[in-house]
């Protein structure tokens, strides 16, 4: 048998590639439709099967219902979004199915990046020397390789002098189409993308739960997403799943089964084969069901449902992608986290094959202006997603990280989180200046870190990320953790408003704060010693901030565990300042 990988590849570029909604979503759903729709007709038009399927629970039941050792015919391992992996009798039938594959979307998926590879070994099902593993490895270094190195889709649409140009591409127009009303001219990938919308509000219906639902019509999703002030671009991302691939061949033989109807053992890789194929299932079922739960969140009700503004863009092995309306986007994001752990937590597999008592995710939430480019606000929530992953250094667990946008320039996470005490000239007005430096040893300095004080923690104005669950089982990580957990953050939010509401403290005074820590961190202690005074009426300053709440800065460590001190108040004031409520 060999072994082929049907996969997609510059799926966020072409997801992102527009800043319209409507293409957004299309794209999103060509992007899944390539891995268990585009792989499966090709399968059938080239083996004679019958994996083509309406639905993907259909699908699933037909994967798990394969005969798992089939020397003579496909067996379909993996179909998930933007990837397939088949096993194949011989590596001619894999050539016909990577040209059937790749055939269909160029057809229909204009723009999408698709791409096969074949396996050159072979392996047989009872093959305990060059495993299935083995051959799985060799493709995905093969896949890599060949689209590192293949022509981008966009070198197809090359233009001509005399063609028109898309109204929301750039590409050479193809035709005229409705969009919001109007007729405009679009290119080969957004009519594609326009197309698929349709496809897209059947599978996110199915989606809904029993009290909310995501839409009825997309026109009716449009015109919401278009009154929002703000939009959030959430991206999540299970932890160490790569990892376990990576030493699934061992975890697959600590749990390895008889076959039933007493006919003997079942070959190895067989066994590998659907075990990875459960698996996959599991955690693809667990994250879309995670999704459904988390809708709960949202509280907009018409004719007895929840109207749920959330728009799901990956949603697909233990990947989350989605663009909701911002004020509820940290609530949800947060409970998705929670329920990601319950469902997986649940399966049977996925304790079989992993040992743990479920798994933990990570989520980054940039939040924009609905006219800030998408591509831009995903590339912020990747960087905020990392920033996430720093739970994984201080015991584990599930976290979030966050990032209000007020300007239209993509922030360096790092730099925006210190407090600036030192400013050149040009900050004070401007003139002409000189700076220099005595060199004492044989070392180049760095001139900024050369002349810090060494005794003295850095001043960050943030505490995240915040931590939903924690693992941590040592004081050092349980420190690390405790002032940055997510439940005292929302109860901080929740007491602010309600504050402010009631007028027991004045929104105006707390924004001389971190106006005041433009001008470094001594200047903000100093606003804040000032105000909290003042603020007679308000006595909850401990459960604003953290500990007594008698200082602006406490002592914490930074995402990479050094000391430092930070505060939490920019945080609160990020989600009350703007009225969202978390």
């Amino acid at each position: 048998m060999h072994l082929v990988m049907l996969e997609s590849s510059g799926n966020q570029h072409y997801i992102f590639g527009s800043n319209r909604l409507a293409e957004a979503i299309g794209a999103s759903q060509l992007t899944l439709e390539a891995g268990v729709d585009v792989a499966m007709r090709a399968t059938d038009a080239v083996f004679g099967t019958v994996f083509k399927s309406a639905s993907l629970p259909e699908l699933t039941q037909k994967l798990l219902a394969q005969s798992w050792d089939c020397a003579d015919g496909p067996t379909v391992i993996n179909a998930m979004s933007g990837k397939a992996l088949i096993a194949v009798p011989d590596r001619a039938s894999g050539r016909r199915l990577v040209q059937e594959a790749t055939r269909i979307a160029i057809t229909e998926m204009p723009g999408l990046q698709f791409s096969g590879f074949v396996s050159e070994r072979s392996f047989a099902w009872s093959d305990a020397d060059y495993t299935l593993h083995d051959c799985s490895l060799e493709v995905h270094r093969g896949i890599a390789e060949l689209c590192a190195d293949a022509h981008q889709p966009i070198e197809r649409y090359r233009q001509w002098p005399l063609a028109d140009i898309c109204a929301t591409s750039g590409l050479p127009a193809r035709a005229a189409h409705a969009d919001k009303g109007e007729r405009v001219r679009a290119s080969a990938l957004a009519l594609a993308k326009h197309r698929a919308i349709e496809r897209w509000s059947q599978r996110a219906q199915s989606l809904d739960s029993d009290q909310a639902r995501i839409v009825e019509s997309f026109a009716d999703l449009e015109a919401r997403f278009d009154k929002a002030r703000k939009w959030a671009v959430i991206h999540a991302d299970g932890n160490g799943l790569g990892g376990m691939f990576q030493s699934f061949a061992e975890k697959v033989d600590a749990v390895k089964p008889t076959r039933t109807g007493g006919a003997g053992s079942v070959p190895p890789n067989a066994h590998y084969a659907r075990r990875l194929c459960e698996f996959s299932i599991a955690i693809d079922e667990a994250t879309q069901t995670a999704f459904s739960d988390a809708l709960s969140v949202f509280d907009t009700e018409e004719d007895g449902r929840r109207f749920v503004p959330v728009v799901p863009i990956i949603l697909g092995g233990d990947d989350l992608t989605a663009i909701t309306d911002a004020n509820q986007a940290l609530a949800f994001t947060a409970e998705f986290l929670r329920q990601y752990e319950q469902q997986t937590r649940a399966s049977q597999t996925i304790r079989e094959l992993t040992g743990q008592q479920g798994l933990t995710a990570c989520a980054g939430v940039a939040i924009i202006s609905r006219h800030y480019p998408f591509h831009h606000a995903y590339e912020l929530a990747e960087a905020l997603i990392g920033s996430a992953k720093s739970i994984k250094r201080h015991g584990g667990g599930s976290a979030l990280d966050f990032h209000v946008l007020f300007d239209s320039l993509t922030p360096d996470l790092e730099d925006s989180r210190r407090c600036k005490d030192a400013k050149s000239i040009k900050r004070h007005g401007g003139g002409s200046a000189l700076d220099f430096h005595v060199l004492f040893d044989s070392l180049t300095p760095d001139p900024e870190d050369s002349r810090r004080c060494k005794d003295a923690a850095a001043y960050r104005l943030t505490m995240k990320p915040y931590v939903v669950s924690s693992s941590a089982s040592s004081d050092k990580d349980k420190q690390w953790a405790a002032p940055r957990r997510w439940d005292d953050l929302d109860k901080a939010a929740a007491r602010l408003a309600q504050a402010i509401n009631q007028g027991e403290i004045s929104m105006r005074a707390l924004q001389r704060v971190p106006e005041a820590l433009q001008r470094g961190h001594a200047a903000g202690e100093s606003a804040y010693g000032l105000m909290r005074p003042r603020q007679t009426a308000f006595t909850h300053w401990g459960e604003l901030l953290t500990g007594s709440g008698a200082e602006l800065f406490v002592a914490a460590r930074t995402p990479s565990g050094e000391p430092a001190r930070a505060t939490r108040l920019l945080d609160v004031l990020e989600v009350c300042a703007q009225g969202w409520q978390l």
